[in-house]
């Protein structure tokens, strides 16, 4: 019994047959795809187009940077936003070689690289500028606007000259010295070549009250007599207490000031030391203010004193206690010596 054996199929007849099941495949394929949904084949159409504008955007904002920051260096590099002018103010014309060496600001400067905050540090570093703003006011200049430190007095030092203070005792610049100490300021002038004023608000009578003094040169600048050790710029922080008298007085009593002193003495069974302020009077007295509190009654008293009480041959004015305010004089036979003679 012979079994019958199945027929091998010829490679050629096997290539044909792949061929034909590829391109039933690739016919299915194209059908399929020539039946997709118009809306899904438009969406794919969007999306695509709106990827291109976004690289598109990308690329012209990029490009829009560098354009953009190419012109602005040269511009800046260019005369067209260079410093032209720089205006000072609120300063003397004399001090302005000073601020423009001390900010370093300089016509040509390019504009945009300029550093007004080291520039404003720098002109506030001047011993004599209380403040100062410096800023760009464009195309091509810039501002500097100064408030200077106002001088209050004048105090000695160790050298040939005295220090010019302000109100909060900064030394601001330096002054020829005084010619007199704080003792020969007060007996300038004698009690009779001084007009008694007679309201508080009159100024007293006649022409110079301190002679050639750098007083008179600083436009009446009050002399406090408390040695100033240090350099310009520094802080005279044991003339606070004069300072805040000198301060509290109005002009018109000024003029009756020759010099303002200050003793420090222990106070009794303690370490702490209590300030003594006297005013040095035109005329040789002396007013005793005590320490520097109730500023304002203790100046108000001396002002009612030098006012209505009769000043010949007095010596002291006491207003540690403005309440009870005293006048101290000489004795008849020595006031009688101490007048002028003749009729």
């Amino acid at each position: 019994m012979s079994g019958s054996r199945p027929r091998r199929q010829s490679p050629s007849r096997s290539a044909a047959s792949t061929r034909s099941k590829a391109s039933t495949r690739s016919t299915t394929r194209t059908q399929s795809a020539s039946r997709i949904d118009p809306r899904i084949k438009a969406r794919r159409i969007a999306v695509i187009r709106a990827q291109g504008r976004r690289r598109l955007r990308v690329v012209v904002a990029g490009l829009s940077i560098v354009v953009l920051a190419s012109t602005a260096f040269w511009a800046s590099h260019t005369h067209l936003m260079d410093v032209d002018r720089i205006i000072v103010s609120g300063s003397d014309p004399a001090d302005l070689e000073a601020i423009l060496e001390t900010s370093d600001l300089h016509t040509g400067s390019p504009m945009l690289y300029l550093d007004v905050d080291a520039a404003e540090r720098s002109v506030e570093s001047l011993p004599w500028v209380r403040s100062a703003q410096v800023w760009r006011d464009w195309p091509s200049t810039v501002r500097v606007t100064v408030e200077p430190r106002v001088p209050a007095a004048l105090s000695p030092t160790a050298s040939n000259r005295a220090a010019v203070l302000d109100p909060d005792g900064h030394v601001i610049s330096w002054a020829p010295a005084p010619h007199h100490t704080a003792t020969e300021f007060a007996t300038i002038a004698s009690p009779e070549t001084v007009e008694t004023p007679a309201t508080v608000e009159t100024s007293v009578g006649g022409s110079s009250l301190f002679g050639a003094s750098p007083t008179q040169a600083l436009a009446g600048l009050p002399y406090v007599a408390v040695p100033f050790e240090g350099r310009l710029g520094d802080v005279h922080s044991a003339a606070a207490g004069p300072l805040a008298v000198v301060a509290a007085m109005p002009q018109d009593l000024r003029a009756w000031i020759a010099a303002v002193t200050l003793d420090e003495k222990p106070e009794d069974d303690s370490a702490r030391t209590s300030e003594r302020i006297r005013l040095q009077l035109v005329g040789g007295a002396t007013a005793v203010f005590g320490e520097p509190i109730l500023i304002d009654d203790k100046i108000s008293a001396l002002r009612a004193m030098l006012a209505s009480a009769e000043l010949d041959c007095v010596t002291t004015i006491d207003v540690t206690m403005p309440d009870i305010a005293t006048v101290r004089r000489l004795s008849p036979l020595r006031c009688t010596e101490a007048l002028p003679q003749g009729g």
